[in-house]
């Protein structure tokens, strides 16, 4: 697995963008990246996975950077939510999102847009 400098490279080198907002993030990733280096017990696989999620979401985050500089009125929507469902993995919440958008009441996110808030800028 990379460092988080060589992600954080990577994610501008993807996007052409450099500005990934408030640098709060940082300090956690780079325990997060240190903690999957020296604890995690990673097969090569595993590392490779990681290391592609880590980067899908510094590439979001700069997408979403740019997005909120591009159109800076984003932050005045107002956005009504009734559930935000959260818990940990295999726990059903998955489950619990697939029984609530059945129900056409209900206007839910896709998979594809939870994944990814922000879609690519050259789409």
């Amino acid at each position: 697995m990379n460092d988080v400098q060589a992600l954080i490279q990577r994610a501008k080198e993807q996007t052409g963008l450099d500005n990934f907002g408030d640098p709060s993030h940082r300090e956690p990733l780079t325990v997060l990246v240190g903690a999957l280096k020296s604890e995690a017990r990673l097969t090569e696989e595993g590392a490779i996975g990681v290391e592609h999620r880590i980067l899908s979401t510094l590439v979001t985050r700069l997408n979403v950077e740019e997005l909120f500089r591009q159109y800076p009125e984003i932050s005045q929507e107002k956005v009504d939510v009734a559930a935000v469902i959260v818990g940990l993995p295999r726990t059903g919440t998955t489950l619990l999102h697939r029984v609530l958008t059945s129900d056409p009441r209900f206007l839910f996110p896709t998979f594809y847009e939870t994944r990814f808030p922000a879609a690519p800028l050259d789409w």
